[in-house]
Parts: C-alpha cells; sequence; structure tokens
C-alpha cells in the first residue's frame, strides 16, 4: 500500500483526533503580518484556521483525497476560506516567489526517500518571496535521536505510516543544500507523546 492510500485511510480517525491547530500556528498567527500563506500537507486545514481568522490569503495542498474533503468540512464548519489543491510537495503547482509565508508542519518527515524530502525543502524556497518566511516541523521521538537520524514505520491503528526522525545536523545540512536559511530552533516536547517537534523557523 502506498503512503497516499495510508493517508486515505487513516484521515477520518486523524481528522478526529487533530482538529486544533499547534499552539505556535496560533502564536505566529498574531505576529505575522497579513500576507498569502500555503500549508503543504494541510490535511484538514486545522494550522490555517488562526490564520484565515486574521484575514491571511489562505492556500492548502495535500495528496490525500480524503484529507481534502475533510478540510472542505472542517473549513465550512468554521466558515473559514482556504484555496485547496490536490498536489504533490515535491512539484508545487505555484510560481515562483508567489507566497509570503509558508507552513510545512508534520509533513516532510512523513515522505519516504532523502532525495524526495530534500525536493520539498527546494520547493519551499522556490515559491517563498524574498524575505518570505517558513515555519517547518520535524519530527523525533527520544534524545540520542537528535544526533542519529531513522526511518521508521509507525502504525495508526491497521495501518503503517513512514516516518523519518531527524537528527539536527541532518535538518542544518538540508536546509542549507536547499538555499534556506535558518533563522531560528526549537525543541517542542508533548507531554502524552514520545515524539518531539522540531520547529525550524526560515527567514
Amino acid at each position: 500500500m502506498s503512503q497516499e492510500q495510508v493517508w486515505d485511510a487513516i484521515a477520518e480517525s486523524w481528522n478526529n483526533f487533530r482538529q486544533k491547530p499547534k499552539q505556535f500556528a496560533v502564536e505566529y498567527s498574531q505576529n505575522w503580518s497579513k500576507g498569502k500563506i500555503l500549508d503543504i500537507g494541510s490535511g484538514n486545514c486545522r494550522n490555517l484556521f488562526p490564520f484565515a481568522e486574521k484575514e491571511f490569503d489562505c492556500y492548502g495542498i495535500d495528496f490525500s483525497d480524503e484529507a481534502l474533503k475533510k478540510a472542505k468540512q472542517f473549513c465550512n464548519k468554521n466558515k473559514i476560506k482556504v484555496n485547496l489543491k490536490k498536489a504533490d510537495a515535491t512539484s508545487l503547482p505555484f510560481k515562483n516567489k508567489s507566497f509570503d509565508y509558508v507552513l510545512a508542519i508534520a509533513i516532510i518527515h512523513v515522505i519516504e526517500k532523502k532525495e524526495n524530502r530534500t525536493k520539498v525543502l527546494s520547493e519551499i524556497k522556490r515559491i517563498l518571496k524574498n524575505n518570505g518566511r517558513a515555519l517547518i516541523t520535524f519530527w523525533n521521538k527520544n534524545p540520542i535521536n537528535l544526533i542519529f537520524s531513522k526511518d521508521e514505520y509507525v502504525k495508526w491503528g491497521k495501518q503503517l505510516r513512514f516516518y523519518h526522525f531527524y537528527s539536527i545536523n541532518e535538518i542544518k545540512k538540508e536546509c542549507k543544500t536547499a538555499g534556506l536559511k535558518i533563522e531560528k530552533i526549537k525543541i517542542i516536547k508533548y507531554k502524552k507523546s514520545k515524539f518531539k517537534d522540531i520547529l525550524v523557523e526560515i527567514s
């Protein structure tokens, strides 16, 4: 089963479990000036919600048809406007330098093959305007893996989701290769989860 099929299969349960935006997304929506923003791997659009409320020009892409259905339901329910499109993160259907902001939250690490993950970072660089900003999260799950990277398949119900757990040095290297300037790196731990977000702010 392909990862696209996996995410189609788990879209319903994932949507039920993930309704609120990440707290850092809320905070950045309050600090960034209004502009055009793209969420790569937008899922049900929960992380675009605070930006839509602030009247940002919001776009979301996902490769899962079922996730896009949930996104439309979420947007209608919350009365927000998001331009949704099915697309592959490695080949974004947008012109060069067309976005002020990009979100790539919990997406890079679920992409199989290093060359594909690097391509997504390069695409972020391509579509960002000069002086554009991005928030990218990479996952890890224990202190030793902050030094070493690892591929793993993690269960969600009966489905196996691919994860690449990143090291800090690997993040720095891949962002540099893509031409992305790292402004800040922050480790976010969660009380009820072994997984950690490595939040990278791009400027």
